[in-house]
């Protein structure tokens, strides 16, 4: 689309320490309806495999089409097999992001977070005009 964005700058940080998800439970972590994230990045640091796969995937779209992010992994930051640093940039090309939610997939094993799990959210940019939805793709999660 065109330009017209509004300049923001908004953040939300939510410790995820303590908290337990089980196969299939998702934490909804931001809602921009009706506006579209145009400019924004998350920063999750969460537990990790020994090859620095994630536990958890990151949705991103548009309430209910929400659909795994490519996760960047910060290997600097990161401790594989404990906690790793991944970073998600927003929009992807071609999609429209009103909301952002972690989720243990289906059929995933309880993860426990430890301390020092974090999901950061900025937000640069946002834009009206979301309420036009896109056509449903179907959720791939």
């Amino acid at each position: 689309g065109g330009g017209g964005g509004t300049i923001v700058r908004d953040s939300v940080a939510v410790p995820l320490e303590g908290k337990t998800l089980s196969g299939g439970e998702f934490i909804h972590l931001y809602d921009s309806t009706p506006y579209k994230i145009m400019n924004g990045h998350v920063a999750v640091n969460v537990p990790c495999a020994e090859n620095s796969t994630a536990l958890i995937k990151v949705l991103i779209g548009q309430a209910p089409n929400l659909a795994p992010a490519e996760l960047e992994n910060v290997s600097q930051l990161s401790t594989p097999g404990t906690l790793c640093l991944y970073h998600v940039d927003i929009p992807p090309q071609g999609r429209t992001v009103t909301d952002i939610a972690i989720i243990n997939p289906p059929g995933g094993s309880d993860i426990d977070f430890p301390a020092g799990s974090t999901v950061v959210i900025g937000i640069n940019e946002i834009s009206s005009g979301a309420e036009e939805h896109e056509e449903a793709e179907g959720s791939t999660w």
